[in-house]
């Protein structure tokens, strides 16, 4: 047994680990090209022995206690993707930094401060590319958080979005991602990916309450549309406004024009900067809007489309119609 261990320890000394940069495809985590042969074949035998049980759920279990292996071996010269991970996701979800030592002193996971080497570093680095034949479309809505719910003071409003890239292949991710020595102060990060804020000033227009239905008659004959029309927003509100007899719900009518809709594609959706700004705050509507008109400039998307819920996209809607009428 001796013996064995030797070879093993010595076959784990021997290899090449890159811990300059940290691997972003997901196949790392499933990456047996790390783990010397010696040891992948000792943990298969003493853990897949017996035929019984799921082999994937085995040889997920025998890729995670090699990863062990080699990190409690090899510390300062071997950065494992999988505990990377999974410190990561501790952090981000039960954000307790007492358990990702404990975990961590157990060789179970990296350490707090490697999670957070790795989130800045994923923030820095950020090298994504997008085609410009992919279709592009922003989403803006409140992000609150209740910081003191005893006394419901001292809430945390800002605006949150999202962009939605169609088909999720026009989103191009690097291999890897370049690891940081020492994590960076707050300030810097702080500068990276953000929106740009601007000051809103009406020009001297109403913007849509100087829109005028002349003949409501026209906009009755679109309730005969049975197929995707580019006014849906517009037929559903008319609806609304005629006191139609069974207008259904937004969700509803969305579900009713959609239907029997097969030709699809996956989107892939990349999360925005936030604005540290009231949702409702016209400089904050202002800003995310002429952040996504630049995002299309920038990618050579002509038609800008962004989705708010009803009471942003009231303001929104005003704001675009004050800005075409002066």
């Amino acid at each position: 047994m001796k013996a064995a261990a030797a070879i093993i320890r010595e076959d784990i000394r021997s290899m090449a680990f890159d811990t300059d940069v940290y691997a972003t495809s997901e196949t790392t985590f499933n990456d047996m090209s790390v783990v010397p042969e010696t040891l992948q074949i000792f943990t298969n035998d003493v853990i897949n022995k017996r035929k019984k049980g799921n082999a994937a759920d085995k040889t997920r279990k025998c890729t995670v206690i090699n990863h062990a292996i080699i990190a409690a071996t090899r510390p300062r010269s071997f950065l494992s993707m999988i505990q990377v991970g999974l410190s990561v996701y501790i952090h981000r979800h039960l954000a307790s930094r007492h358990l990702i030592d404990i975990l961590s002193s157990m060789g179970v996971c990296v350490s707090y401060s490697e999670a957070r080497w790795y989130e800045a570093s994923a923030m820095i680095d950020n090298q994504q590319t997008i085609t410009e034949e992919s279709f592009k479309q922003f989403v803006f809505d409140n992000a609150d958080f209740n910081i003191r719910t005893l006394d419901g003071y001292g809430t945390f409003h800002s605006m949150g979005g999202v962009m939605c890239v169609t088909p999720a292949s026009g989103v191009k991710l690097p291999s890897d991602i370049e690891r940081i020595k020492t994590c960076p102060p707050a300030e810097r990060l702080a500068t990276v990916n953000k929106v740009k804020l601007h000051r809103y000033t009406a020009p001297n227009s109403k913007g849509i309450g100087g829109i005028m239905v002349e003949d409501p008659a026209e906009i009755r004959c679109l309730e005969a549309a049975n197929s995707v029309h580019p006014f849906l927003d517009l037929l559903w509100m008319s609806g609304s406004w005629l006191s139609l007899p069974k207008n259904p719900g937004w969700s509803g009518y969305m579900e009713l024009v959609t239907k029997g809709i097969t030709d699809y594609q996956t989107s892939k959706v990349i999360t925005l900067p936030f604005v540290n700004l009231p949702p409702s705050s016209l400089d904050t509507i202002y800003s995310v809007l002429a952040f996504a008109v630049n995002e299309c400039k920038r990618y050579g998307q002509q038609t800008c489309f962004v989705t708010f819920d009803q009471p942003l996209y009231e303001k929104a809607v005003n704001m675009v119609a004050v800005f075409c009428q002066s």
